[in-house]
């Protein structure tokens, strides 16, 4: 949402998404209320029926309109709105970009989330890694550049990961080459498999709609086969909703 405020914060106007944005505040998303009024204001708005139940979208608004007093608080730090593909790879490469902005480190901010219990990494002898982030568990023998290594991934002899995302268990096998993608949790990229390879290229995976700037996307649980070519901008995902689906070589229109 957007919104403006006047010169002690107090919130004038807020809109969900408009067209034309007649203010740069934008609603991070995280609101604080006194109990009662928000379990007032939850209750009304289940019960009507002409809402979409959304906070920024009906009920800021409405509480506005019946003159409760709300106050923004002016954020100056890092933040991002994640609710695209291309801005999701963008805050993970911001990781490693932004170290002046995001300290994972930092313990006046804290990030308190699940912390598996994995042993430490192992960097083989011949492997190559630079400018990354990797979590616990993870072993690597091939390349690794510019990416971010959820926990368990393992990177095998040969393979190159180069701007990309790994989610947890993420398996890349032997001289595959992975360029910016979002690879899903559990996923293996069989031997020789080239993801990323173009942004030019198309197939019957390509998602121009939720995938653009050449990153590509494959979801959790998938085996890809060995030697197949999935350009840029695609998303693959498990037919049928099986788990560990096998997806077929992919043949590259150019």
């Amino acid at each position: 949402g957007i919104m403006n405020t006047d010169s002690n914060g107090t919130i004038t106007e807020f809109e969900e998404k408009p067209k034309k944005a007649e203010s740069n505040l934008a609603s991070m998303g995280v609101y604080i209320f006194n109990w009662d009024v928000l379990r007032c204001k939850l209750a009304e708005d289940e019960a009507d029926p002409k809402s979409s139940n959304d906070f920024g979208k009906n009920v800021i608004p409405a509480m506005l309109n019946e003159g409760y007093k709300l106050f923004a608080y002016r954020f100056e730090g890092y933040w991002k709105d994640v609710g695209t593909v291309s801005s999701l790879w963008e805050a993970n490469m911001d990781i490693l970009d932004l170290s002046d902005q995001i300290n994972l480190n930092d313990g006046s901010w804290r990030i308190y989330s699940k912390n598996p219990v994995k042993p430490a990494n192992y960097v083989a002898a011949g492997a190559r890694i630079r400018c990354s982030a990797m979590t616990d568990g993870c072993v690597v023998y091939g390349t690794v550049e510019h990416s971010v290594l959820s926990n368990s991934v393992r990177v095998e002899k040969g393979a190159v990961v180069i701007d990309s995302v790994l989610m947890p268990g993420v398996t890349i096998e032997e001289n595959c080459y992975v360029n910016k993608c979002i690879v899903g949790m559990g996923t293996t990229i069989g031997k020789g498999t080239r993801v990323g390879e173009t942004e030019l290229a198309t197939c019957k995976y390509t998602n121009a709609h939720l995938c653009s700037n050449g990153i590509s996307v494959i979801g959790e649980n998938i085996k890809i086969r060995e030697n197949v070519v999935i350009p840029g901008n695609c998303m693959v995902e498990a037919e049928n909703d099986e788990p560990d689906e096998i997806i077929e070589r992919v043949t590259v229109i150019r």
